[in-house]
């Protein structure tokens, strides 16, 4: 529901999702000059993924098959394993009902 304040404290707890931006002082033609070097790639990648999360944290089936299937084409999974026996949502916490709208009336889909 705050995805800035979300984002802040993933960086708190992971400071290295921060530490790819930062100023570097240059010298042109006898100036300093301060020069941004690095991306905000992690911070893209969190704002462009963040519509596909659920208020609730939870996974529906689809998303552990996504998970599970994934895992097997990476070999980190074995092929005879049922991923739905692997993960749960078991726990996850329980939250009330979300105070705000959805960001995307309808939802990513624009299912009403």
């Amino acid at each position: 529901e705050y995805p800035e304040v979300a984002w802040e404290d993933m960086c708190i707890m992971n400071p290295r999702l921060r530490s790819t931006k930062r100023l570097v002082q240059v010298d042109v033609e006898g100036k300093s000059v301060s020069v941004p070097t690095g991306s905000d790639v992690y911070e893209k990648i969190f704002q462009r993924t963040l519509p596909y999360f659920s208020r609730t944290l939870l996974n529906v089936d689809r998303d552990w098959n996504k998970v599970g299937n994934f895992c097997k084409y990476l070999h980190v999974l074995e092929n005879d394993v049922d991923q739905n026996s692997v993960w749960t949502n078991e726990l996850v916490p329980s939250m009330g009902k979300p105070s705000v709208e959805p960001i995307t009336p309808g939802g990513v889909l624009n299912i009403a």
